[in-house]
């Protein structure tokens, strides 16, 4: 059975152990045969997310609302106020005006997501993700080899929101949407416990990617990947070509969630906390608007 899993809290100075969302339910889809088999057939289908999508939006799912605020010790003071009609809607909630303000700084990278955090200064060719050793090539990533050169040898985030976390994503820095499409495929969970067991779920999962060209920070690949109970990833404006640091650039729906950036050589780093606890294979919890890179 899986090890407790632990991450770096930069807040309070300390290493925690995580409290996973559903832990038992993945755990069975990835640990137990039975499990794998109703995963591979029904749990990582489109038909399956879809229709669990519609039980988040119907009024049998208010119940939840209160047990999640409880066991998970969710704070909502921090958030706008409801009222929520279903589950979908609390999912959904949005942080107060002021409660996590972006980094002003033109050399910093502001957090443009809440949640766990593993960082590299560089991502090459046979780079591996730490839980199982699965490749995170930019080519399997982008699903474009002549693009993902461009890529080559830079710098790599990857932040794994949780389903109890904040599930908007934010432009890093100033610029303009240069490319934007769609990767098709399944809806693996992103919890840790699964990625243990099935390192390639960042380049089987269905996924967006948008090509960005920054003020601050040159051309970004910035990739949504969906998950399991994630039917859908929303653009907040589809058609939208220039943007702000800080701007709401979509979300995703119910379900643990995944967003990933990748950079060109030599123009930013990642800050050195993350840095170190992503070599040590531990995530590290970052706040949305916080210091994530620095230019180089």
């Amino acid at each position: 059975m899986s090890k407790p899993l632990k991450f770096w809290d930069r807040y309070e100075q300390k290493v925690k152990e995580d409290q996973v969302y559903a832990d038992w339910f993945v755990k069975r889809c990835y640990e137990n045969l039975i499990g794998k088999k109703l995963l591979d057939y029904v749990f990582s289908k489109r038909k399956f997310n879809f229709i669990y999508g519609l039980y988040k939006n119907s009024k049998f799912s208010l119940k939840q609302i209160q047990k999640d605020i409880h066991d998970y010790d969710i704070d909502m003071d921090m958030y706008e106020n409801g009222p929520f009609r279903n589950y979908s809607d609390f999912f959904l909630r949005k942080f107060k005006d002021d409660i996590r303000p972006f980094n002003k700084s033109s050399h910093v990278m502001s957090a443009f997501a809440e949640g766990r955090v593993l960082a590299y200064e560089e991502i090459t060719k046979d780079h591996k993700y730490p839980v199982k050793g699965a490749h995170l090539s930019a080519e399997k990533l982008l699903n474009d080899t002549d693009l993902a050169c461009e890529f080559m040898g830079g710098p790599i985030i990857i932040i794994r929101l949780c389903p109890i976390d904040y599930h908007h994503f934010h432009f890093p820095d100033n610029g303009k949407i240069t490319k934007s499409w769609k990767v098709g495929g399944v809806f693996h969970s992103v919890n840790v416990l699964a990625l243990k067991h099935k390192g390639d779920i960042f380049i089987d999962n269905e996924r967006q990617i948008t090509l960005m060209e920054t003020e601050n920070f040159g051309k970004l690949a910035y990739i949504e990947v969906g998950a399991m109970c994630v039917g859908k990833i929303i653009q907040e404006n589809p058609n939208l070509t220039e943007f702000q640091k800080g701007q709401l650039k979509g979300h995703f729906e119910f379900g643990a969630s995944t967003v990933i950036l990748l950079g060109q050589k030599g123009k930013w780093k990642p800050s050195e906390d993350i840095l170190i606890h992503s070599m040590e294979n531990r995530e590290s919890f970052i706040k949305l608007g916080d210091e994530i890179a620095t230019i180089l």
